[in-house]
């Protein structure tokens, strides 16, 4: 299968389980799944980078799910992108939240809000901050709380769409 992406070996066949994963879950053709092109054109795939740190599985429902049902509700460049899949993944990782959850999350906060200009305020929080921000609330002070104190915060509600 050829990408629209530079990919190494590596990434190339987490790309292809992606595929894969997306036909068979979501009982979609193969040609449909060119929406991976779509979603990672313009990244440069050939480093270890992001794309490695999570099974096929994630990567298949964020892409069939998230992004590319137009569903975070604002325009964004490679580097907005690359971001938000970072939020997701710690959202994730951190918080034992679903994909679309996570998904949801950011578009309720983001809504409306092109992120497309490198100089966005955005980009000037790294991934964990706004996925505890969006999870918690910038009002919660997360970021002084320990580790016990944190367990006892409530997250902000979220209501599914």
């Amino acid at each position: 299968m050829y990408f629209n992406f530079l990919t190494n070996e590596k990434t190339y066949h987490i790309c292809i389980e992606t595929l894969r994963n997306i036909i068979y879950d979501y009982d979609i053709s193969e040609t449909e799944v060119q929406r991976i092109n779509e979603e990672w054109k313009g990244l440069s795939l050939e480093e270890d980078i992001f794309l490695v740190d999570e099974d096929p599985k994630f990567w298949s429902a964020y892409i069939y799910k998230g992004i590319s049902k137009g569903r975070l509700g604002f325009k964004t460049n490679t580097s907005g992108y690359v971001l938000c899949l970072e939020i997701v993944r710690m959202m994730k990782n951190d918080f034992g939240i679903s994909t679309e959850e996570a998904i949801g999350r950011i578009r309720s906060k983001w809504i409306g809000n092109d992120i497309i200009d490198e100089d966005d305020l955005v980009f000037h929080e790294g991934p964990k901050d706004w996925a505890y921000n969006i999870y918690y609330g910038h009002d919660s002070y997360w970021w002084t709380k320990s580790k016990e104190e944190l367990a006892e915060l409530s997250p902000l509600p979220y209501n599914e769409e």
